[in-house]
């Protein structure tokens, strides 16, 4: 049984348990614990079960909580299962109860969920913002030449001063400092920096 229909019934403590379950997908779980000894009714039909609390997404919460019956269920309520006729049939003591398979599966819940659908839809969306973001970076990077080396500070060898820097307007929290006392080196710093933090 999921975890949630476990803290919904508040049924007590569970007892550890050291199995591990393969499921219908192939996927291996660890049960978090067992709950023995809890009353289930088929029909007329009362008796004992063990349920191993899965820690799983109840997909069906909002219809119906789900449970999954396996062999252990199965051997726990003696189940005889007649393929041919499309029953399960199970005896406590004197009492038979017969299940219809085919009259069962009439009657399923009706969730039009189509998960591998929202799947894709999810990867199509994330796939178009990343590209969307792609174009915008690259936008940004040719109009303020990220990636491309900036002015050079004047080498020794060189004769002709540099061509002069051609500053953009900045926001009201920043403006433009240099490193040099010779005005080479700009840089963009905070503007409500002290004079000793410049």
């Amino acid at each position: 049984m999921p975890a949630s229909i476990y803290r919904s019934l508040n049924f007590g403590d569970l007892e550890p348990t050291g199995m591990t379950i393969q499921l219908a997908n192939r996927s291996i779980v660890q049960p978090l614990r067992v709950l023995k000894d809890i009353l289930v009714q088929v029909n007329e039909l009362i008796f004992l079960a063990d349920f191993y609390v899965l820690d799983m997404e109840d997909e069906t919460s909002r219809m119906e909580s789900t449970l999954i019956l396996g062999r252990p269920f199965l051997m726990t309520a003696r189940v005889k299962i007649d393929v041919h006729a499309g029953t399960l049939s199970t005896e406590f003591g004197d009492t038979l109860v017969q299940i219809n398979i085919y009259e069962a599966m009439k009657h399923t819940t009706e969730d039009h969920s189509l998960f591998s659908i929202d799947i894709v839809e999810e990867l199509v969306e994330e796939y178009l913002q990343l590209e969307s973001c792609t174009e915008d970076i690259g936008d940004f990077a040719g109009s303020t030449n990220i990636g491309q080396a900036g002015p050079k500070p004047p080498t020794e060898e060189s004769s002709s001063p540099p061509p002069p820097m051609e500053l953009k307007p900045l926001p009201n929290h920043l403006k433009y400092a240099y490193l040099d006392s010779e005005q080479q080196l700009l840089v963009i710093i905070a503007n409500n920096l002290r004079q000793e933090q410049e």
